[in-house]
């Protein structure tokens, strides 16, 4: 019985075989019965297997990794401000960003009757106003501003606001931001002659009462003009 032998094992086996036993190599008799030799294919030791699943094990850990990093990258400010719970962590997200008020003026929900935005950065903050008509902001105040913690009036839950002056030559104007609602209030504080005067000027805040708070829900970012 002709026999031929493994080049991968040395094993003897007979040509009708389809595979080495020893080694598992397929035989290959498609040729002469001279001319079959066992179809070598290169296997990898336990050690090398190892050392590929390793690596592959790694990769996933790796891209895991990866996901949850630029899932948590990727979690806005804006969503973070809403769960905030430490004045601290509130002073650290809220430094750098830009808010705005530009809700339409006919509107009957507004009772603000302008637009305004601020910026914060570090400590200090920039107030500026603007009428639509102009199409430019024009600076109104700047200073430091305050985080701070406060209660709902009427559940008495605690919540987070940044506080800064609005005010104008005329108008002394007290702005209170919520950082879990967006919701801000601007109390106008003064009165007597300044109302009087203010009020001639025909601007909702304008009035002789010598406090008075309109609402508003400030928006994220820049406003920027077509």
């Amino acid at each position: 019985m002709t026999s031929i032998k493994c080049k991968e094992c040395g094993k003897l086996v007979s040509y009708k075989s389809s595979a080495i036993p020893n080694c598992g190599c397929l035989v290959d008799n498609s040729s002469s019965s001279t001319d079959r030799q066992p179809v070598s294919f290169p296997s990898l030791s336990k050690k090398t297997e190892s050392k590929v699943w390793l690596w592959v094990v790694s990769i996933i850990v790796l891209v895991g990794i990866g996901c949850t990093n630029s899932s948590q990258a990727g979690r806005s400010i804006k969503s973070k401000l809403q769960t905030v719970t430490t004045v601290e962590e509130a002073r650290e997200l809220i430094d750098g960003t830009v808010w705005h008020y530009t809700k339409n003026l006919s509107d009957p929900d507004d009772q603000i009757g302008f637009w305004m935005k601020v910026e914060f950065h570090g400590d200090t903050y920039t107030h500026y106003r603007a009428d639509p008509d102009d199409g430019e902001w024009e600076k109104v105040n700047e200073g430091t501003y305050e985080v701070v913690e406060k209660r709902y009036s009427d559940t008495g839950e605690k919540y987070i606001a940044v506080e800064w002056d609005g005010s104008e030559l005329l108008l002394p104007l007290k702005l209170s931001l919520s950082l879990e609602t967006f919701r801000f209030a601007a109390t106008t504080r003064g009165g007597g002659m300044n109302g009087t005067v203010i009020d001639l000027l025909k601007n909702p805040y304008r009035t002789p009462d010598p406090s008075l708070t309109r609402y508003g829900v400030m928006e994220l970012g820049d406003y920027d003009w077509d």
